[in-house]
């Protein structure tokens, strides 16, 4: 054995006064060495280059963008890899020389990015929140991003892969785009346009003398329950009840000593679309 050299064994056999001789050979290690570049040909620095075959693992950090591992055992098909946060990781089989150094030049590619442009029906939608999934959940969010003034969000540093991006804010229906491809080094766009919440409003009339003041206008997702949304009229009649999630409500129209109306699976509460003239009559009771 020496330090540097892979050692050599033989079996032998000694006979009694007589010389044998028995040769050995040590095979002097290789040397793997190169430049360490991102996919744009920038010097990729602290990235982590291995080379492996069996029980055989050395390691090293690149510096100035190149990384060189001395004392490789001599041998055919190592994998040589090199990793680093954000960055696809290379793969490359190598041979190993005796006694040489054998250059092999590495890339590691970004990570792509996300982006897009999020809006309702009046414009931008500032502070959505843009979630990416893997396809087909909802958990964990892999990562997130949040739309500013102009509606756009940016996500950076996404790892290639077909995502589900799901998109929400208040009072605005969350929805979702499906299987969105990422690839490395690469802007991916996905827009979204979101459905508002509705708003429902009215006029209370009277049949004679009635006062139309105070009237409670009463949503309900099911009936009897817990109110889900409601509306007092003014003086004049008037209601308005703002941001109704989309569905089917039950409608209760009440006041002390009037007599009370219900409307049932009223669907008239959809995204994008107020309704102004949700009006009743009511008389005393």
């Amino acid at each position: 054995t020496k330090t540097g050299y892979t050692g050599d064994s033989q079996t032998v056999n000694v006979t009694e006064n007589v010389t044998t001789t028995q040769n050995l050979t040590l095979v002097e290690y290789g040397i793997i060495s190169g430049t360490c570049k991102d996919d744009a040909g920038s010097a990729l620095n602290d990235a982590t280059v291995t080379i492996t075959k069996g029980a055989v693992t050395l390691t090293t950090t690149s510096a100035a963008g190149a990384y060189s591992i001395a004392d490789v055992p001599v041998n055919t098909a190592y994998t040589l890899t090199v990793t680093k946060a954000n960055y696809v990781t290379g793969s490359y089989t190598v041979n190993i020389t005796e006694a040489a150094t054998t250059t092999q030049n590495v890339v590691a590619s970004r990570y792509g990015s996300m982006s897009g442009t999020v809006t309702d029906e009046t414009g931008n939608v500032e502070g959505a929140t843009v979630n990416v999934c893997a396809v087909d959940t909802t958990t964990p969010v892999l990562y997130t991003g949040t739309t500013i003034a102009n509606g756009t969000y940016q996500i950076a540093n996404v790892a290639p892969g077909t995502y589900d991006v799901w998109f929400s804010k208040a009072n605005h229906v969350s929805a979702k785009t499906d299987d969105q491809a990422v690839v490395a080094a690469t802007d991916k766009v996905v827009d979204k346009v979101l459905g508002e919440y509705a708003n429902l409003s009215g006029h209370i009339t009277a049949a004679g003398p009635v006062d139309v003041e105070g009237v409670l206008v009463a949503l309900y997702a099911t009936y009897p329950g817990t109110i889900t949304y409601q509306g007092t009229t003014n003086a004049s009649g008037v209601y308005a009840i703002n941001n109704i999630a989309p569905g089917t409500y039950q409608v209760r129209v009440s006041k002390t000593a009037y007599v009370t109306q219900f409307v049932a699976d009223y669907a008239g509460c959809i995204a994008d679309a107020d309704v102004t003239n949700y009006d009743f009559l009511i008389v005393a009771s």
